[in-house]
């Protein structure tokens, strides 16, 4: 009677190694999800900071004359919003003088609430700005982006900005 019950809570030679193997098994694969817990921590993978966000009003795209309202942007992630020129931008008067240049901050809004007019300029003469890489002259290219970190007007925003998603886009055109 002893013999049986011994069998019978120790199981036949065939069952006895089943117990083992799977202890070993659940053991590396405990032990390799732990490591990759661990290194996750000491090499700093995951989730990265989010990018910065705003919401933007933009009234009188495609005029002479485009205003750019800040109604809101995340303080935890953004430090405000940069108007930026997408390409050069030179006096038509044939001086060459850069306005702007590409990627420079023409203005910066960090207040919501706070707008930016851009406009087409013209000089005494009626000449306007002459944009490189625009046949026709007419309209000029700028983007708004958030930003985190120290920006100021005519800074490159390549330069200066830690993160600048584009938010939005709007074009000035002569009128």
């Amino acid at each position: 009677m002893t013999n049986y019950l011994t069998k019978k809570l120790a199981g036949s030679e065939e069952e006895q190694a089943v117990s083992p193997v799977i202890g070993v098994i659940l053991m590396v694969a405990i032990t390799v999800i732990l490591a990759a817990v661990i290194a996750a921590f000491v090499l700093d993978i995951g989730p990265g900071e989010t990018d910065p966000t705003a919401v933007v009003d933009i009234s009188g795209d495609e005029s002479d004359e485009v205003t750019v309202e800040l109604t809101s942007y995340d303080s935890g992630n953004a430090d405000g919003v940069a108007i930026v020129a997408e390409q050069d931008i030179d006096e038509d008067n044939g001086g060459g003088d850069n306005i702007y240049e590409e990627g420079e901050v023409v203005a910066v809004l960090t207040t919501t609430g706070a707008e930016a007019t851009v406009e087409w300029e013209q000089d005494d003469d009626g000449e306007g700005w002459e944009v490189d890489g625009v046949d026709d002259d007419d309209a000029a290219d700028f983007t708004v982006r958030p930003f985190a970190g120290d920006v100021g007007e005519e800074d490159i925003i390549g330069d200066t900005a830690e993160a600048q998603a584009i938010e939005a886009e709007f074009t000035v055109e002569e009128d």
